[in-house]
């Protein structure tokens, strides 16, 4: 498929029942786990200190895109949804999402790319050929106002994407969600995964983590090659009430993020935070 805009197209009132019926226990973002348990001895060949593993599937979406090029959305409104709003989930390349509003969302506004769901073990390191037609490549998330998301199940994010490369997610407002703001990045793996070029600048996230913790208002995992966190605004971290922890970042550099230079960030304090960073990630 490839080649279709929608315009100024109101999509909303869509509902979603697999936690009444399955239940609904994630690992991050939104994801259910379909199975996990702890290794009696830790360490993989790919990762010498995992102590756990998991297996996922994706969250049901209003919108489902895959295996399409240059099907855009300009100009719509998404507003009351029950999970994630609208999904690029696999073999999506030359896409643009600009100029949306995304309200009253139950999940996740945006996802982007795969979070290695299904028989893929979550902390293996993703395929990594160039010709890769599943791989999520040359997005465009830009000039979209997301308020009001994560309602049902406060572990998603504003605009989520996993395994993606050469995104540009820029000039958008993300807004009162209960966990992170925008999450790049997925894997927890010092490995090349085929991301790249991901650029995330000139965004205003605001009023977030009103309920979880760990979190960052701009929040990354594994290796990234050429990839920017610049100039975004970043302001209003909530005290989150049901927190163990003060993990609230502006800007959280999770396990293994590597890749990145961030510079021209504006925030009211210096409260940032990282696991694990590689050393190509370049503070400017």
């Amino acid at each position: 498929m490839h080649d279709i805009v929608f315009r100024d197209v109101c999509f909303e009132y869509a509902g979603w029942i697999r936690p009444s019926e399955q239940g609904h226990v994630t690992l991050q973002g939104g994801f259910p786990i379909v199975d996990a348990y702890k290794l009696q001895t830790p360490g993989f060949p790919w990762s010498k200190t995992l102590e756990n593993q998991a297996w996922l599937e994706r969250p049901q979406a209003a919108v489902d895109v895959r295996w399409a090029e240059r099907v855009d959305f300009e100009g719509c409104r998404f507003e009351h949804l029950a999970a994630t709003a609208l999904d690029y989930s696999v073999g999506a390349r030359d896409i643009t999402v600009s100029e949306n509003t995304f309200r009253d969302i139950g999940g996740t506004a945006i996802l982007l790319g795969s979070f290695a769901e299904g028989g893929t073990e979550v902390h293996r390191p993703y395929r990594t050929s160039p010709d890769d037609e599943e791989y999520c490549e040359r997005l465009t998330i830009t000039r979209n106002h997301i308020c009001d998301a994560t309602n049902e199940d406060w572990g998603c994010v504003g605009i989520g994407a996993g395994f993606v490369r050469h995104a540009q997610i820029t000039e958008n407002e993300v807004c009162h969600v209960n966990y992170s703001g925008i999450c790049v990045g997925w894997g927890w793996s010092t490995d090349a995964c085929g991301m790249c070029d991901n650029h995330i600048d000139r965004n205003y996230v605001h009023h977030f983590a009103a309920q979880l913790y760990d979190a960052g208002g701009i929040y990354t995992l594994s290796n990234q090659p050429g990839s920017t966190i610049k100039d975004n605004r970043i302001d209003s971290l909530i005290r989150a009430p049901y927190a163990t922890n003060d993990r609230g970042f502006y800007i959280y550099l999770d396990e293994a993020t590597d890749g990145y230079t961030i510079s021209g960030n504006r925030v009211p304090e210096k409260k940032f935070g990282d696991n694990k960073p590689g050393p190509k990630v370049v503070w400017e």
